[in-house]
């Protein structure tokens, strides 16, 4: 099967689908328009090209033209399309809807997926209403998204997307933004995940443990409640525990941190978990989060602990008084839950199976 994979590589998302369909069999192709590399994410596999800036300049005209006859030409060769939070080539909104329909409506109008990311289609009226610590972050003028969490640019990409018949591949999180009557078919999938490096396992819990917090978006993850968690605990003269914040890292310099902790802390408001919290469970460094109800109750064998702004300090204590033994447990069954749900080989393998249907 010829599978071209477009969109953003947010999480190293496309990565990891590419070099997993490589590795069993599949002829794929996976190319991003983020323009600019970032360092946190994995680009293996993946074909990066620059969004075109200036129209109006002949080079611009000229790398626009080429870039269009590339992009039809992988499209014309395809079998399947899976498209991860959005396609976009130019700042120039016209010239992308352009190209879209002319590649989904004519040119590849057959079997199209797509995949929301997160913030793209949260919608903020639903998530104060179902999640009372959201506000915490939406409310806050430092908060990291809140130019693109809005409720209309939730109902305008899903629109875009239901015009051309796409298919949809949506996580846990997504789902209760998603109005599924306006697309084909619906599925529920994790999204992928790996560390991509041999890391040896998280080495058993022996002294004191290690909590590590990386807020790569402080608002959005809760940051300063858990420094006040923290704060309490050194006030409280309570031992038996390190803590590090970790910020401004390669990906690299992160991930040996991460395989270095026994406990991670994600965040806080969104109520779900993200990516660093994934490649935790794939190091069985133990995980705590804020999961909102409907989210635990479809992933009620998580070993995540759940925790939100008011309980993380007697979350973190009751880890703390925990035998070595018990910790190890923990690690074993956070380890198993990422081979279980968020292993790439599994995730792909559900997701080719609605390829195919």
């Amino acid at each position: 099967m010829k599978i071209l994979l477009l969109g953003k590589n947010y999480s190293s998302v496309l990565s990891n689908y590419s070099r997993t369909l490589k590795s069993i069999g599949h002829d794929v192709r996976a190319i991003e328009f983020d323009g600019k590399q970032n360092e946190y994410r994995s680009y293996e596999n993946v074909d990066s090209f620059r969004i075109i800036e200036n129209l109006l300049s002949v080079s611009g005209i000229t790398r626009m033209m080429r870039l269009f006859i590339i992009i039809f030409r992988i499209v014309a060769r395809a079998d399947v399309i899976h498209v991860f939070s959005d396609f976009k080539v130019s700042r120039s909104e016209r010239i992308n809807q352009y190209l879209f329909n002319l590649i989904f409506l004519y040119i590849h109008p057959q079997r199209n997926f797509v995949t929301f990311l997160g913030s793209e289609v949260r919608n903020p009226e639903l998530e104060l209403n179902l999640n009372k610590f959201y506000k915490y972050a939406y409310f806050d003028k430092s908060y990291e998204y809140a130019n693109s969490e809005k409720k209309s640019n939730s109902y305008k990409i899903q629109n875009k997307y239901s015009k051309c018949g796409f298919h949809l591949i949506c996580s846990i999180e997504t789902k209760r933004y998603i109005d599924v009557r306006l697309f084909k078919s619906f599925v529920l999938n994790h999204h992928p995940s790996s560390v991509g490096i041999n890391f040896s396992r998280n080495s058993k819990c022996r002294g004191k443990l290690k909590f590590l917090h990386a807020p790569t978006a402080p608002v959005a993850k809760g940051t300063k409640f858990v420094l006040e968690a923290i704060r309490e605990l050194e006030r409280n003269n309570i031992l038996g525990y390190e803590f590090e914040i970790v910020s401004n890292l390669s990906n690299l310099d992160f991930l040996t941190k991460l395989s270095e902790a026994d406990v991670y802390l994600d965040q806080l408001i969104w109520g779900w978990y993200g990516i660093a919290a994934q490649q935790a469970m794939e190091l069985g460094v133990v995980v705590i989060a804020h999961l909102t109800h409907d989210r635990l109750n479809s992933v009620y064998e998580s070993p995540i602990v759940n925790a939100d702004i008011n309980s993380l300090y007697d979350v973190i204590l009751n880890l703390i008084s925990l035998n070595p033994e018990q910790i190890d447990n923990l690690k074993k069954e956070t380890r198993k839950y990422y081979l279980d749900y968020h292993h790439p080989e599994r995730v792909v393998i559900k997701s080719l199976e609605h390829y195919l249907e």
